[in-house]
This record gives C-alpha cells, structure tokens and sequence, in this order.
C-alpha cells in the first residue's frame, strides 16, 4: 500500500511564494515525490490556498497579475483532499 502524508498548506504555499521556509518545503515535497508518497489534506485546504495567495497579492509579496496563475497552480498541485473526518480516523 502507498504511503500518504497529511500536507499543511504552508507547505504548499512556501513552495510557490518567496517565504524563508521556501527552500525546505522545496526540498520536502521533491523527497515525498521522489519516494512516491501520496499528499492528502483536508478540504478546507483550498481554502487556505485562495485566502493566502489574496493576502501575499494585498501585502505585495506577488503582484495582483500573478496572483490568480499562483492560486490556480497551487489549488492544481497533486493532493487528495478529504472531508476532514475521514483524515481523523
């Protein structure tokens, strides 16, 4: 059976934002690719995604133009989502 990890978002998000974090999430997604695991989060992660993409646009961190391709690559990136009683268990 393949394994899954439960993903936070800011994982995600590091991944695709400049943050400080950036270089390591970097690296811990290509190692759970390389290792075949599978990403599984809960719903409200989309969420999460849209609401932290219209934040960094707001603050100034990416530019109001970038701002939509950022959310849709992050809301396309390769996880499982769950409703979250089903991660509970």
């Amino acid at each position: 059976m393949a394994q899954m990890v439960v993903v936070d978002s800011g994982i995600l998000i590091a991944n695709f934002l400049q943050e400080q974090l950036s270089p390591l999430s970097d690296a811990l997604l290509k190692q759970w690719q390389a290792n075949q695991i599978i990403l599984c989060a809960p719903v409200l992660l989309r969420y999460e995604v849209v609401a932290v993409t219209r934040k960094a646009v707001y603050q100034g961190r990416i530019s109001a133009a970038d701002g939509p391709n950022t959310c849709d690559n992050l809301l396309a990136y390769p996880v499982r989502l769950y409703l979250d009683d089903n991660l509970l268990k």
